[in-house]
């Protein structure tokens, strides 16, 4: 009984091995590029309005990054209305310094996008000096309900501010 036992733990266990590699790890498709297979683009002016710093040091443009700690965290928030379209809404951005200071510096980051259809999610690494800055959107609620694909934040000469999103809801 005993032998029994074992050999048909172990032709489970084989069993389970072969299925979790026949099984893909993710349901996720491969994007190609920036914007290809991506089926929506939404244009959206940035307008910061709020800054809030663990450092009292920095500024909101970062424009001394040499006060960057490694742990220091900041938000941004602020609010959005469309290019090319009349959606309005606002984000909020948390920082947190992962690296070292100056231009050099890493910050991880994670957001939120609030429109009327619903919210839009995204995380990044991203250097202060950066520009365009690009982030992944990593999920979204309602309308964008399994959103994917890439954010990218342009900091124009003029100082306009920009958010594009390049996505597909799969």
């Amino acid at each position: 009984m005993k032998i029994r036992r074992n050999s048909a733990f172990a032709a489970l266990s084989v069993a389970s091995i072969v299925f979790a590699l026949q099984t893909p790890a993710t349901g996720s498709v491969p994007q190609r590029g920036a914007r290809g297979g991506l089926h929506h683009t939404l244009r959206l002016k940035v307008n910061f309005l709020t800054f809030s710093s663990t450092n009292p040091s920095l500024s909101h443009d970062l424009t001394n990054t040499e006060v960057l700690m490694v742990g220091d965290q900041f938000t941004l928030a602020g609010s959005v209305e469309g290019i090319e379209n009349p959606e309005t809404g606002h984000f909020g951005v948390h920082f947190v310094s992962t690296g070292l200071a100056g231009p050099a510096a890493n910050l991880l980051a994670h957001g939120a996008l609030t429109l009327s259809g619903g919210t839009i999610t995204f995380q990044m690494l991203v250097r202060p000096s950066d520009n365009p800055a690009r982030a992944a959107i990593t999920g979204g609620t309602r309308a964008y309900s399994n959103a994917g694909g890439e954010l990218v934040h342009y900091s124009h000469p003029n100082g306009d501010q920009e958010f594009v999103f390049y996505f597909s809801t799969h």
